[in-house]
Formats: structure tokens, sequence, C-alpha cells
């Protein structure tokens, strides 16, 4: 056997969040999701499959296909850190309690067996799970759905024999580029060094948060002679020093390990945690919000349809050399294009925020997959996609201190006035900031939360939350290999279904298909269907159906640990939006030559395509078979990378929570500028939306900073 990828710290201790009992009913259920397939099995996929895997590394294959879960020492020791570092205490007393209830005879209740599940063989166990994707209840299908996703990773985490089986590199064969990474020279951050039980610390301006909202108001400011403090709860990790160590690659980047759901189990969330916030995830697309959306947003404040707004949309475009010119579609991206163009519907090229040059080193992503892995391999050296850390914040660097791995916990306040935030620096070190002026901006997640644990009184803080909630269509090639991590991500889009109710819709989107997302977006049917399916990887695509959702959901605080929490649940008339976008590519990816055709839909199989392609009728019962299973929560995989309006912008404060300028209605010198305070879902990547309207609020806020220090004078 192999190295597994994520190997067993034998420094660090088991906890204790599981019994033995319990432990043993969870490694059984993970053994049924990732499952050793009989004999019989293996020979039916040797013979059966179109998979060059098979013809190319036949022995791996093989070894593969044989492997469960828990082959791997380091198996059990990955399930105990994500669960215990990153599930809500509530959710883990939910998990211990279901997983006594199925180590006993009780557990009939919801396996049909008297005989405790890890005791049943494994046909027995892939009937209890298949039954409970079919459930009336939400909770079932939502445990279903969390311990699928949970195995997936995991076991995607350790097996290097899996990776190797399937065709998928694990390391950039260019990392010391003579041109593009040896004769560079990064900018090296400096971080303040605090130490000690408490600090006290004092300046003009704190940020709070170095995404997309920080990083522009940060360099904003610094070009104006304002002082401040950047501080991130995240870590900054240099240029050169990925890929990173095993150590080091276990910091979480993403929010909550990439382990973050929302509350009833059925959306899975992705939000960056780092040095550059969610600009340092993202996969360079760079579009500005469309004219439907800029009126919407324009009832209540017209300068949405103004100038000033697109010289600071452009501004940022600029800066971090947002266009086209230089962009190679690779095979994912190319069949939208072409799906699209036969069948009429309209499409476009996604600028890249990559300076203005060619970024086809399709290991960008890697840092993803590794975040959600933990794995030691991660990480694009280059440095050529313009993000928040490569971009804004080096400009911020001349008047700007910054401070890493710092939990803001909340702003200090006198009356309503904010005066400075407090934090806990590594854990250890309880910090006061104090400032003339406080900008939030963590986030659509953090931001609210940070504001409810202060002394600030809005019942719309936390409120009308979008996150663009995604489905995904699969696609499998028979006679080429699509690389499906090679070149530039996301590329193209297609807008036939994004305004199917006035400007309610869904935007299509290649998915970047590593294994690590493939294991979230992918449906399970049964353990040989999915390793049937990972040995297609090499051979397939991938594509998303965005929706720009109507009705929100909202952050609030847990009780016990006082970190944010998502209460979201789909409407079915965003669920709609989805289907119809899911149904389009459905089309798309049959016309475009795949010989295979699925949905993340569990209730629906594979589809085999024909030469009659959509015209088939068989193809049109399939079809119509999609429409009928629907996307139910807990039965179909859906997932989000954006998060909005949690803090928005309006100017009535019964509806809003901060004005035109970003300032907090009914408080002073407290300010938010992330993607927050959009008013509503952009309906495309917030990114550049978020960059502009944060550089409008800068350009306020210098002004009302004027303004606060020819009173101060008086």
């Amino acid at each position: 056997m192999a190295a597994p990828l994520y190997h067993s710290d034998p420094t660090i201790k088991p906890t204790s969040i599981f019994s033995p009992e319990q432990w043993e009913t969870l490694l059984a259920i993970c053994d049924t999701f990732i499952a050793p397939l009989g004999q019989d099995e293996i020979q039916k996929l040797l013979q059966e499959t179109h998979s060059n895997a098979v013809k190319e590394r036949k022995e791996l294959v093989v070894a593969f296909l044989q492997e469960k879960a828990t082959d791997y020492p380091g198996f059990k020791e990955k399930l105990d850190r994500i669960l215990s570092n990153n599930i809500q205490p509530s959710k883990l007393r939910q998990i211990r309690f279901v997983l006594s209830l199925l180590s006993s005879r009780f557990g009939a209740v919801l396996t049909g067996h008297i005989t405790p599940i890890h005791q049943l063989n494994r046909a027995q166990r892939e009937c209890v799970l298949q039954s409970w994707t079919k459930s009336p209840l939400l909770s079932l299908r939502t445990l279903f759905s969390s311990l699928s996703r949970l195995s997936r990773l995991g076991y995607i985490s350790c097996s290097e024999v899996a990776m190797q089986a399937i065709g998928y590199p694990l390391t950039d064969p260019d990392s010391n580029h003579p041109t593009r990474f040896q004769a560079k020279r990064f900018h090296d951050f400096m971080f303040l060094d605090i130490k000690g039980e408490t600090a006290e610390l004092h300046t003009e301006v704190v940020i709070v948060g170095s995404g997309s909202g920080g990083g522009v108001v940060a360099a904003i400011l610094a070009k104006a002679g304002r002082k401040m403090i950047v501080i991130e709860k995240g870590k900054y990790h240099p240029q050169e020093t990925l890929p990173l160590s095993e150590t080091e690659a276990k910091e979480n980047l993403f929010e909550a390990g990439g382990a973050l759901m929302s509350d009833d189990g059925c959306v899975s969330i992705l939000a960056g945690s780092t040095w550059g916030g969610g600009s340092a995830i993202n996969w360079s697309t760079s579009l500005q919000p469309q004219s439907y959306v800029r009126d919407e947003w324009a009832r209540e404040y017209p300068f949405f349809n103004e100038l000033a707004f697109q010289e600071s949309l452009d501004f940022v475009c600029k800066r971090m050399g947002c266009s086209t010119k230089h962009m190679k579609h690779n095979k994912m991206n190319h069949a939208l294009i072409e799906g699209s163009r036969k069948l009429g519907f309209p499409y476009c090229d996604n600028p890249q925020n990559t300076g203005d040059a060619e970024h086809s080193c399709g290991y960008c992503g890697y840092a993803q997959l590794a975040i959600i892995l933990q794995t030691s391999r991660y990480g694009c050296r280059y440095a050529e996609k313009q993000s928040s850390n490569v971009s804004w914040l080096v400009d911020a660097a001349s008047n700007a201190q910054f401070l890493q791995k710092t939990h803001v916990e909340k702003v200090i306040m006198k009356g309503n006035r904010a005066i400075g935030v407090e934090a806990l620096v590594n854990g250890q070190t309880k910090l006061r900031v104090f400032a003339d002026v406080v900008v939030l901006a963590g986030g659509a997640i953090n931001t609210p939360a940070v504001l409810l644990r202060s002394a600030v009184k809005n019942k719309n803080i936390g409120k009308n939350l979008t996150l663009h909630p995604v489905s995904t269509v699969f696609g499998h090639y028979y006679d080429e290999d699509t690389k499906p991590w090679e070149g530039a991500i996301l590329t193209a889009s297609s807008q036939i279904s994004e305004r199917r109710v006035l400007g309610w819709g869904a935007k299509l989107e290649v998915q970047w298909n590593i294994p690590g997302l493939a294991a979230l977006n992918a449906p399970w049917r049964s353990g040989y269907q999915v390793k049937r399916n990972m040995l297609y990887w090499n051979q397939s695509v991938a594509y998303s159906s965005r929706a720009r959702e109507r009705d929100p959901g909202y952050v609030y605080i847990d009780k016990q640990n006082k970190l944010p929490r998502i209460c979201y649940t789909l409407s079915s008339f965003d669920c709609d939006s989805i289907l119809d976008g899911v149904l389009r590519l459905c089309d798309i990816v049959v016309t475009a030559g795949a010989n295979e055709v699925f949905t993340g839909c569990l209730d629906v199989e594979i589809y085999k395509t024909t030469e009659r392609g959509i015209a088939d009728p068989s193809y049109k019962n399939w079809k119509e078979s999609v429409r009928t299973a629907g996307i139910i929560p807990g039965r179909s995989t859906i997932g989000s990378a954006h998060q909005m309006s949690s803090c928005r912008m309006g100017k009535d404060p019964r509806n809003s929570v901060v004005d035109d300028h970003g300032r907090v209605h009914g408080y002073q010198r407290l300010y938010i500028a992330d993607s927050s305070v959009l008013p509503s879902a952009s309906g495309v990547n917030p990114m550049i939306s978020t960059m502009g309207l944060a550089h409008y609020i800068s350009l306020k806020l210098i002004e009302d900073m004027k303004s606060m220090n020819a009173l101060s004078s008086l």
C-alpha cells in the first residue's frame, strides 16, 4: 500500500468525542460509503468500463477497488479532527445520539433491522443508507448527506492509491519554473508579534478582514495617507513556501475547515478564512454586476447606476488586470461553449483577474482541495492571480500594520460610537485595538457575527443572507481524457437560465472538478457506483447551475461557543431556478459529445447517450425524470461558495444595516465594506461587486474622516 496523503500524527492525542461503540458504528458506515468491491464487481468494472485508467493503470485500479475507507490508519484521526474542530457542540450531540441508537437493537427504528448496523453485511448496510435518502424525514436525509460527504472526503485525503489510480497528479511539475517562479520576487508581509496575556494597540483605522472588501479599503486608505491595522483570523502563507509542509497544511484555510454546512445539513458552504480572504480562493472569474441587478439596487440607491459606481468597478478591475485577452479555455470550458453554441444558448467569456496575462497552470485550486482535505500538497506558487494578498494588501503595506491568526470577538462601543475592537491572538493573547474608525470586512458570515457579539442593536444584522446555491451536472467521455485540473478554471458561462422569472434564475458555469469537490457534489448511490464514477474522473466534466436566489436565510450566533451558524433552507421557487439550469446543462453536456450524463439528484440514474443526442426519445424520457425528481434538499447535492447580503445596504434601518457610505445605521465611526452589504445576491461571482462597492465606500470614508477631523479640531 502506498503512503497515505494524510499521515497519522502520533503527537496528537485522540479526543473522546465518541465512545468505542460509537466509533465502531461510524467506521462501519464509512466502509459502506467507501466499500471494498467483491471479485465479481471488480471483474464487471474491468470488463465493461470505458475508463482509460483501467487500460493504463490496471494494477493500481484493482488495488483501489479493493480498498475500504478504514484501511488507512489516519482515516479515523482525520474524521476525529474534522468533527472535533469544526462541528458545533449541539450537532455533535445529535451525531452521538444517532450512533448510539444505531449500535443497539433500538436502531431498528432507523434501519429496519434489530441487528446493530455495524453487524450487518455490506449489502444490508447499503440498503439502509439508500432508504435514508428516500425518507420523508429531512433529518435522516441530511444525516445521509453529511456522513456520505465526510466518508468520501476523509478517504480521498488518506488514499494515495485512489489518487494514482484515477490519474490525479499530486504535484505541479512546473513548481520551480525559471520565469514563472524562480525569477520573481514576492512581497514579504510582516506581521505584528503580539504576546503575553493582554495587549493594547492604537491606530487611525482598524480593518477586520483582509479579503475582497478589507484589502481594497486598506489600499485606498493607505494611498490617502491614513494609518491602519488590518486584522485577519486566518494565516498567511508566503508564495515561496508553497506547497506547504504537512504541519502547516493542517491549518484550516476555509471557514470550519471546509466542513461548514447550513443548520439543516442540506447546503455545504465554502468560505475563505486565510490571508486574502475569499479573493485568495476565488477561481479568477471577475464579472461586474449586470444591468438588471444594478437596476434593482438603484431603486433605493441611484448611485448603483451612476458613473461613480462604474468608475469604482473599473478601477478595481484595472488594478487586477481583469481581461479575457490572454485567456485559454480548457476542455470543460470549451465543451460548455460548444454545447451552448450548438443549442443557440447565449454564452460569454469570463474575465480573469490575472494581471492582464495568461494564467493556465491548473494548480491554483490545489489550495482548495488541500484546505478541504488538510493534506500537505497544495498552493499555487506563481502569484499570477491578483487576489487581495497579491495586489491590494501589497498596496496598503506602506501605511498598514498587519495581524494574522487573530479572531475579533466584538466591537468596543462607547455609547453609539465605535472606538475599537477586542480580539484574541493565536488563541492566547487578549488584544484591544483602539481606533478612530472601525471597518468590518470579515465577510457575510463573520461580519454579522462580530456585530451580534457586540453592543450593536439592529434586528437586520445577519438577516437576508444569500448563498448562490448550486447543484452540479456531470458528464463522462469514453474516448478522451479531459484532464479536469488543467488550464484556467472558470473562463466561460451561459446566461440561458439566469432570468427565469424576472431577475431570478441560474447562471451556468464550469464546476472545478477535482476529486475533493467531486466528493462534495456527486451523488452516492452505492459503493460500486462511487468507485465507477471515480474511475472516470480523468475523463469527466462538471458544470454548476448557480442560482441567484430570491429567498434568503440568516446568520446567527451559537449560544455555547458564540460562533456563527447559518439557517438556510431552499425555497421551492429557488429550487426551480436551480432545476431549470440543471436541465439546460444536461442538454449542453449531451450536445457537447459526452457519452454519459448525470446530476446531483440521488433519484435519477446515469444516462448513456446515443448518436441522436437530445433528440433521442430515451433522453427525453430521462430528462423528464430529472424534472420530476426536482431539486429537493437532502436528496440533491447542493453547495455554495458565495455569501452575501447579511448586513445589507439600504435607506431604512427597519430593513437594512448600513447606509450608502457603509455606515451602520444609528452608530458613529462604524463601517462595513464587504459582501455582506450587497443589497441582494449579485447574480455573478461577487468578488468584483464587493471590491467595487468597497472602493466606493472607501472614498466616502475618506470624506467622512475629513469631516471628523474638522469637528474634532473645533
